[in-house]
């Protein structure tokens, strides 16, 4: 399969995952059908995607970034030239990177939630400032270098020709994907947000 076909493949297995995943029980109700048209009409269909509960989101997003995380795999190992036993472990380096970044971001997330509840609860200054830089020092763990991040990940692995090998194709690859999400974005919310997103998103280029 050509890099063409693997783009589009994951694009199609991801705008599947946005567009049918399970909807809540009760917006099969006659009037919930004729909200959900109006808001459709009025906002696209990214409503959806709020009527689910967590958990759906949960599974939505995890089998999302599952094929995400195969066509990178697959993309990269083709690309470096990798054998199978290398391509398994550089699957799971990205994973183990990916779950760290959400670690990351999972903590960025609390440490806002507490400097949100001390700022309600009136605070002093002195516990605020020592807060906010709490919420800088997670922000800026979340922000660290991914290209160091990979090169650690991949070093017991991989030989110094294909880590160079690898820091030139992730920007490509990187690319690839968001553009592969903006496409099943565009795709899953059908007329109205998506179409406004994809015009302005073209008169950049």
């Amino acid at each position: 399969m050509t890099h063409t076909h693997r783009f589009f493949a994951a694009v199609a297995a991801v705008s599947a995952l946005a567009l049918f995943a399970p909807a809540p029980a009760h917006a099969a109700s006659p009037d919930g059908v004729r909200v959900a048209q109006r808001d459709g009409k009025k906002h696209g269909k990214r409503h959806k995607w709020k009527q689910m509960t967590p958990e759906q989101q949960a599974t939505v997003r995890a089998e999302v970034e599952r094929k995400i995380d195969t066509y990178v795999t697959v993309e990269l190992a083709s690309e470096l030239g990798l054998s199978n036993d290398k391509a398994l472990k550089l699957s799971a380096a990205l994973k183990g990177m990916r779950e760290k970044r959400h670690a990351k971001r999972g903590a960025v997330k609390e440490e806002m939630k507490t400097l949100r509840e001390m700022v309600d609860g009136g605070a002093p200054d002195a516990a605020l400032k020592k807060q906010m830089q709490a919420v800088m020092a997670a922000k800026a763990q979340a922000k660290a270098g991914k290209a160091e991040e990979l090169l650690t990940a991949t070093e017991s692995f991989l030989t110094t020709q294909e880590q160079a090998k690898l820091l030139l194709a992730t920007p490509r690859i990187r690319h690839d994907v968001k553009r592969m999400m903006r496409q099943a974005r565009h795709q899953a919310t059908g007329p109205g947000d998506g179409d406004r997103a994809g015009k302005r998103g073209r008169r950049g280029r």
